[in-house]
């Protein structure tokens, strides 16, 4: 008889823990990335050096095409936004066949919206028309 009752104890208590379990993954998960709609585009810029090159991002990648239609694909796991002056840093990580990477540019709001990166301050960055 106690056999018993010690399997129907441990069936209850496994009933329990599971349930905490569904209920604690339930209530706590991370909040979905989302993307500015101004962030949202191709970028280009009018630098000869970076000619043939662009960035396009999109609600959920982070895309570099870097020339003879080569493209760098990263799927986008967080943005973190920091406010400078006229000008916020963007810090984009980003999930490249599974290894983790970031790239960090300044986004200016002004009359024409511009990126700039932020290893590269000099070179400007504006989004396409169509973007």
């Amino acid at each position: 008889m106690a056999l018993k009752n010690d399997v129907w104890t441990t069936i209850k208590l496994g009933f329990v823990v599971l349930t905490a379990i569904f209920f604690g993954v339930w209530i706590w998960h991370p909040e979905p990335t989302v993307v500015p709609p101004d962030l949202i585009g191709e970028w280009h810029t009018t630098d000869a050096t970076y000619a043939a090159r662009g960035l396009v991002i999109d609600e959920s990648t982070i895309n570099f095409e870097t020339g003879d239609g080569k493209v760098t694909v990263g799927f986008i796991d967080k943005i973190k936004f920091s406010q400078l002056d006229n000008r916020t840093l963007v810090t984009i990580k980003y999930s490249l066949n599974g290894e983790p990477n970031s790239v960090s540019f300044y986004y200016e709001e002004g009359n024409n919206k511009t990126i700039r990166f932020k290893n590269q301050e000099r070179v400007v960055w504006t989004k396409d028309s169509n973007g």
